[in-house]
């Protein structure tokens, strides 16, 4: 059933009078159905009672997008780098390698790409967690931060053994 298609029922129910006179004029101030007020303010009274108030459903997509956006920008730059660090490796490993930014030792690169794969795997543990915590409980769930902490692992391993 669609939303416009809900299906309704009646709610009688006795309240002061001075209750509804009051009731009546702000729906008349504010351009509204007796019947539009009493379901808005029961839905935001319900959502508040789950905890989920009506702008924080609202911002679940804009939250879910930002949540997206923020880790495909993490986990680019992490793989970037890392893969620039990797071209540049390559030539170190030549017989006669060029100078290349100061002139780092393969183990120098590769000690300094494994600082920045930690310090890269905490930030988007950090973010994940924090994006969990403020706007949306079924992210960055367990299978998320196994998959993180293997990523950095397997990268970590992997500089650790062309040092």
């Amino acid at each position: 059933m669609a939303k416009g298609e809900e299906a309704w029922t009646q709610l009688a129910t006795r309240i002061p009078k001075e209750f509804y006179r009051r009731l009546k004029l702000h729906c008349v101030t504010n351009d509204t159905s007796v019947m539009d007020f009493v379901v808005e303010a029961r839905t935001v009274s319900l959502k508040a009672e789950s905890g989920l108030t009506m702008l924080d459903e609202k911002r679940l997509p804009e939250s879910f997008h930002a949540y997206e956006d923020g880790k495909h920008r993490r986990y680019s730059l992490l793989f970037s780098v890392n893969g620039g660090a990797f071209a540049i490796a390559k030539l170190l490993a030549d017989k006669n390698p060029p100078a290349v930014l100061g002139n780092p030792s393969l183990r120098q690169l590769s000690f300094g790409m494994i600082l920045f794969t930690i310090v890269m795997v905490a930030d988007i543990f950090v973010f994940g967690e924090k994006m969990r915590t403020t706007y949306l409980a079924d992210a960055f769930g367990w299978q998320g931060k196994a998959v993180l902490l293997l990523i950095g692992f397997l990268i970590c391993a992997g500089w650790f053994l062309v040092a």
